[in-house]
């Protein structure tokens, strides 16, 4: 299981990007430097955004697909464009129209585990969620809005990636709410800080998952304000860095790899240049800048909003499968899972956890447990330090409250000094359903020729094999064994019931219907196994998030009491 989660990360590593601070400049020009730049330095390269517009707003990357997204707060619009672009460069797409719910679109964050852009809106005071590829006149996949939410004039925006948290900085308020990532509808923030007790205003936020710091910027004066990240109601400041002029400063942004503050010093005309400004991540008081972009030559004009590009990942990258991957329960029982987490990167991970996506009715607990024995070991719910290259072991609990069909639970699995795992389904995700009683619960096994979770097909017309076994947990049932694939892939599969020397015991069919006892009412788990046999028709690139064969155990009703998955490739 090890191997196959290295070879999955390795498979699905994004490419990294040119390493440059981007500067969005309100009188539609975004001005490129590298990310070190100081003094009087001219952009890299500078271009126009052409459009209708006359504002521009926010800005993010997203460096493994190599785009950029700009908000145009006056066509309510979310322009795509190329990393690299220059001159004045076409868009790549556009999100506009009445459907998408912009309206006055100003800060924006790019959701990378997600893949996802998340904007806040002014004019009706809200956050909208889109999916990164929406085009054209697209709805929102969520909407925070309405009167719970004390949305009054949203300013800035910061995602945190390892709490699944968005902090939003409410000029309307003076304060700033924080929301859960997946919220949505009339919901009330998670907690609320008074940032400015004066009530007068706050601006740019940034959080700092991995020291636990929030980072604001309020007040007549703008200083930045360094909160513990969890503070609420009128907590004091850790600390606060103040300006060195009367503009001060309009937002921030944290570059975690060099743990700098970079803040912008919006200017004021002729009488006081805007500027780039570059701190110490723990600066306080009126501490001189480590370094200061500013002069004729930058192409500053009214700076708005700033990113990172290519920022190289954390050192620590995390990998995860869950074993069963799917299990089917009476309301009120508990179904278990394992889990195992490898920190595949060069320094430890710290304090890495888990956390379940809302999903339902249902309370959901973890234990570290012994990789060797899987014996629990330590409290519930308590993160644990994973040393470069080693793997750490839990076991997830998860006890519905009601009846659910059968639904494919997300989790974020991360650390402190780590971004979250991608969400790869069938193996990080944990198929559950919760029953009126007790049901079969057929818990499911794979066996690929490698130990990988791959199954091999020699070539196009040629077919790969594996084996599957089963133990039904639940009660005695008849359930029917299929197949689907998760992106349409030109496979055909074919299935049978084996002996123990693992020969078929009927002509391999579309499907296999089981009639198998269960522990619950026979005292026994009942067992059986199968193979499988997969033929290609055509070829096609391998990506093992994607190209994946998803075999699924339904009862007499059709509802799913059991599945498992395996990535398919033509080597």
């Amino acid at each position: 299981m090890v191997a196959g989660l290295i070879g999955l990360l390795a498979a699905i590593a994004p490419a990294r990007a040119q390493n440059e601070l981007l500067v969005l400049n309100e009188q539609r020009t975004v001005t490129v430097y590298p990310r070190g730049a100081s003094g009087d330095s001219a952009p890299v390269r500078s271009w126009s955004v052409v459009g209708p517009g006359a504002a521009l707003a926010g800005i993010a990357v997203d460096t493994a697909h190599g785009e950029l997204f700009v908000t145009d707060s006056t066509d309510d619009s979310i322009s795509i464009y190329p990393i690299g672009a220059s001159f004045a460069p076409a868009p790549i797409r556009v999100i506009r129209g009445p459907a998408t719910g912009l309206a006055k679109p100003s800060q924006l964050a790019y959701d990378a585990a997600h893949d996802q852009i998340i904007v806040l809106n002014g004019d009706t005071p809200s956050i909208t969620v889109y999916d990164r590829g929406a085009t054209g006149d697209a709805p929102p996949l969520r909407v925070i809005a309405g009167a719970s939410t004390g949305l009054v004039r949203p300013v800035a925006l910061a995602l945190d990636s390892i709490h699944d948290e968005l902090i939003v900085s409410d000029a309307g308020q003076a304060v700033v709410n924080v929301y859960a990532r997946t919220a949505t509808g009339d919901v009330a923030p998670v907690r609320v800080l008074a940032a400015d007790p004066a009530g007068l205003v706050v601006d740019g936020v940034a959080v700092d998952p991995a020291h636990g710091e929030l980072m604001v910027i309020r007040g007549a004066a703008r200083e930045l304000a360094v909160f513990p990240r969890e503070a609420t109601g009128a907590a004091p400041p850790l600390r606060v860095l103040v300006p060195t002029t009367p503009e001060g400063f309009s937002n921030v942004l944290l570059d975690a790899v060099a743990d700098e503050l970079i803040l912008l010093d919006p200017g004021s005309g002729f009488a006081a240049q805007p500027a780039v400004l570059a701190y110490a991540r723990t600066a306080s008081g009126a501490a001189a800048p480590l370094r200061t972009l500013a002069g004729f030559s930058t192409g500053l004009v009214e700076p708005r909003a700033l990113a990172l590009s290519g920022a190289p990942p954390p050192a620590t990258t995390l990998a995860a499968s869950v074993l069963p991957s799917s299990r089917s329960v009476a309301v009120g029982q508990t179904a278990g899972a394992f889990v195992t987490i490898i920190n595949t990167g060069s320094t430890a991970a710290f304090s890495v956890g888990i956390a379940p996506e809302p999903f339902g009715p249902a309370t959901i607990t973890y234990h570290t447990t012994s990789c060797a024995s899987n014996a629990l070991v330590g409290a519930p719910n308590q993160p644990v330090d994973i040393a470069a290259g080693e793997a750490a072991c839990y076991a997830i609990f998860v006890t519905p409250s009601a009846v659910f069909d059968p639904l494919d639970v997300t989790f974020s699995f991360g650390g402190t000094n780590t971004l979250p795992v991608p969400v790869i389904h069938g193996v990080n995700t944990f198929l559950l359903s919760g029953a009126a009683g007790p049901t079969p619960d057929v818990v499911a096994l794979v066996a690929t020729a490698g130990a990988n979770g791959i199954v091999d097909v020699p070539g196009i017309g040629a077919t790969g094999a594996f084996a599957v076994a089963v133990s039904n947990v639940g009660i005695s049932g008849t359930v029917a064994l299929t197949t689907e694939t998760g992106d349409a892939l030109p496979i055909d599969v074919s299935l049978c019931e084996t002996d123990a020397a693992g020969q078929c015991l009927a002509w391999p069919s579309s499907s296999v219907v089981t009639a198998i006892a269960g522990q619950l009412d026979a005292g026994t788990a009942g067992t059986s196994t199968y193979a499988a046999f997969v033929t290609a028709s055509s070829g096609f690139a391998f990506d093992p998030a994607v190209t994946r064969l998803f075999l699924r155990w339904r009862d007499a009703g059709g509802i799913t009491r059991g599945g498992t998955s395996v990535a398919v490739r033509i080597p």
